[in-house]
Parts: C-alpha cells; sequence; structure tokens
C-alpha cells in the first residue's frame, strides 16, 4: 500500500472539486452583480430545492462508487447500466414531482416560476445519471480523469450561464446555464459505450448495494437538506431584498464545503474495504479543519473588501453575517467527515430525526430574520453530531 494513498486520492479528488468549486463561485458571483439582489435570490432558491431533490439521486452516487469498485473488470460495465436504469426513472419522476409541485414552489419562491421551472426539470433528469457517472469512474480509482471532467462541466456552466444572463437577466437563465452544461458532459458520457452496458445490466446486485448503503444516503440526504432548505425557506419568509442578501452568504459554501466532501468520499471508502491506513481519521480531521479554519479567519479579516470586490455594493450588508455563517460551514464541513466515517460501520438512523425537525422547523418561527436562520441550521448541526456521539459512545461501551 502506498504511503500517501488517501492523501493522494484526498488530493486528486479535491482539485476536481475545488477546480470545479472556484469556478461554479465565479459563475455564481457573476449572476449576482448581473442579476441583482431580488433576481439573485429566486436563482439561488431555485438551486436550493434542486440540492434538495437530488437527495433522491444521491443513493446512485454513492452506490456507483461502492458496486463498480467491488465488481470485477468484465461486470463493470453491467453493474454501471443498472445504475443508469435506475438514474433514468429517478430523473423522470423527479421532473415529474417539479411540475406536479409548481403551485407549493411557486408559493415558496413568490414568483410565477415558469422560466426556472424548465431548466430544472432538465436538470433533476440529468443529474441522477451524471451522478452515477462520476461513481463509476471514482469507482474505477481514475481521479484523474474525474478532475478533469468536473473541471470541464463547470467551465460550460460558466460560459452557457454568462451567455443567457446576458441575453435575458433573469433567474431562469442563470438555471439554464447549468442545465445546459449538464446535458453537454452527459451526452459526453453516453458517447462511451465501453462504460455502461445497458443491456447486460444487473439490477438485482444494485438493490442489495442500496440495501448496505442506508447509513451513508441518510447523512448525504440530511446534509443537503440542511445546507439547501435555509434557502427556500429565506426567500420564502424574508423581503426579497434581504432573501439576496443571504443568497450571496449561500453561495459561499461552494468554497469549501467541496473540500470536505473530496476528504469524507475517499475517506468512507477506505473504511468499508479496510484499507486505510494509520490515524486516516485524524488526518481527515485536520485537513477539513484547515480549510475551515482559513475560511473563519478570511472572514474576520476582510469581509468588507471581498464583498465589494467579489459581488458589489448591494450585498455589503451580507458582510456582516460572514463570521457567524461561518461558524455553521465550519460545523457542516466536520459533520460531513464524522458521520461519514461512522455511517461506514454502524450509525443509527435515529440520531437525524430532531435535527431534521430542527431544520424544517425554522420555516414557522416568529420574525424570522437571518440571524435565526443560521443560528437554526447552527442548532440542527450541533445536534446531530451530539445524537452521533452518544450512540457511538454506547456502543462502544457494549462491545466490551
Amino acid at each position: 500500500m502506498k504511503r500517501f494513498g488517501f492523501l493522494q486520492d484526498v488530493g486528486l479528488f479535491a482539485l476536481g472539486h475545488a477546480f470545479a468549486g472556484l469556478v461554479m463561485v465565479l459563475y455564481v458571483f457573476t449572476a449576482a452583480r448581473l442579476l441583482g439582489p431580488a433576481e439573485f435570490g429566486l436563482f439561488q432558491s431555485v438551486m436550493g430545492a434542486f440540492g434538495i431533490l437530488i437527495a433522491a439521486g444521491s443513493p446512485l452516487n454513492i452506490a456507483a462508487v461502492h458496486s463498480v469498485a467491488s465488481a470485477p473488470d468484465a461486470g463493470k460495465p453491467a453493474v454501471l447500466g443498472g445504475l443508469l436504469r435506475v438514474g433514468l426513472g429517478v430523473g423522470a419522476a423527479l421532473a415529474c414531482c417539479v411540475w406536479l409541485c409548481r403551485p407549493l414552489l411557486a408559493g415558496l419562491t413568490r414568483s410565477r416560476l415558469v422560466l426556472p421551472l424548465l431548466p430544472l426539470s432538465a436538470l433533476v433528469v440529468a443529474a441522477p445519471l451524471l451522478t452515477t457517472f462520476y461513481g463509476a469512474i471514482q469507482g474505477r480509482n481514475r481521479y484523474g480523469l474525474f478532475m478533469l471532467l468536473k473541471t470541464g462541466e463547470s467551465l460550460l456552466v460558466l460560459v452557457f450561464g454568462t451567455l443567457l444572463i446576458l441575453g435575458e437577466r433573469r433567474a431562469g437563465s442563470a438555471v439554464g446555464g447549468y442545465a445546459c452544461a449538464m446535458w453537454v458532459a452527459l451526452l459526453f458520457f453516453l458517447t462511451r459505450r465501453n462504460l455502461y452496458s445497458v443491456r447486460h445490466a444487473t439490477f438485482c446486485r444494485n438493490r442489495e448495494e442500496f440495501r448496505a448503503l442506508l447509513r451513508p444516503l441518510a447523512v448525504l440526504a440530511f446534509l443537503l437538506l440542511t445546507n439547501n432548505y435555509p434557502m427556500i425557506v429565506a426567500r420564502s419568509r424574508l423581503p426579497a431584498d434581504t432573501a439576496g442578501l443571504f443568497a450571496a452568504l449561500f453561495a459561499l459554501r461552494n468554497l469549501v464545503l467541496p473540500f470536505a466532501f473530496a476528504v469524507a468520499v475517499p475517506l468512507y471508502s477506505r473504511t468499508v474495504s479496510g484499507s486505510a491506513e494509520a490515524h486516516v481519521f485524524r488526518k481527515a480531521l485536520i485537513v477539513t479543519s484547515g480549510v475551515a479554519v482559513g475560511f473563519m479567519a478570511t472572514a474576520h479579516l476582510c469581509p468588507l473588501p471581498f464583498f465589494r470586490l467579489v459581488l458589489g455594493p448591494p450585498y455589503l450588508p451580507a458582510a456582516g453575517y460572514m463570521g457567524f455563517y461561518g461558524i455553521g460551514l465550519l460545523l457542516s464541513m466536520l459533520c460531513m467527515v464524522i458521520l461519514f466515517r461512522w455511517a461506514a460501520s454502524s450509525l443509527a438512523l435515529s440520531v437525524f430525526i430532531v435535527p431534521v425537525l430542527v431544520v424544517l422547523g425554522m420555516a414557522f418561527l416568529p420574525r424570522l430574520s437571518i440571524e435565526k436562520i443560521i443560528f437554526t441550521q447552527i442548532c440542527a448541526l450541533l445536534l446531530c453530531m451530539c445524537g452521533a456521539s452518544a450512540w457511538k459512545l454506547v456502543e462502544t461501551m457494549r462491545r466490551r
């Protein structure tokens, strides 16, 4: 085993997400300047809804990593083909849900949502298939290729999205940039017929993999809900310009959360396979904490110049919340790494019940403000970590 195998995997995986994340942040900041606070808030609330909806497709990514990695070379295309069949069904079901729930989404975002729903529907169809392909590449340990493809997709988002926004400065144009880029990337994968085989798909094997992945999927679903639901609540309860300020904070998650995910996934796969080298968990926590602390230091040292330079004067009031929001991002990153580590062995799904109720309850808080949204998010993350820690402690005592 290579001495730095884990850190090498994390490095390549992190580079892919880092390059893609930086380009996506550049696109989001460009959209913020071109759209203005009100339309930008709508754009981010639609993307927040997308972030929650793709929780239904997240099993495909983890299942692809797990099942493709464990399958023999000759059987990998058939395994991926079975997962792609499932992904197509999930995407079609999500698109139907988007149109059936159109009145609800319109009420939550306080808009007619006709134009944003069209690219959102295209997104939810493409995302499960695309995330399955990416998972298969990770399962083959081709992290260099993964880095190139993620970077290419993000560049396409930047190009398509900017052109569409310049054509019509609406939230739907900004969402359309994501949809165009995803479909171009998906068509690239679909033309690589050596990667998958739909004709010899093995769906029964995939069902067994899904049962084995309930814990990491619950972790991922909780994190997606915690990080995306507050943006929808902000858009539905706060004035449009104030929701735009929260959208500026919400966009900053693309700067740091990809790093935590880049640590958590290799950590999970190595723990499951039993190939993790010594002190791998400690290495993961150090890397994640270092990135988070660096972000928080920047937030405290120069928030106003950062917002003035990147987002523009209309978003300057959001700088006052940056330190508080940074604490929430730190907890999100640590929670992601710790929970994925524990999900690889044993973790009770009941630890998510109370935190999920807390997150959902923020929509009913009286006199809602940005501070209350951030505070509720922090409380949910702390409750989840405390509950998971208590469960692990009880389990350890039982084993002894």
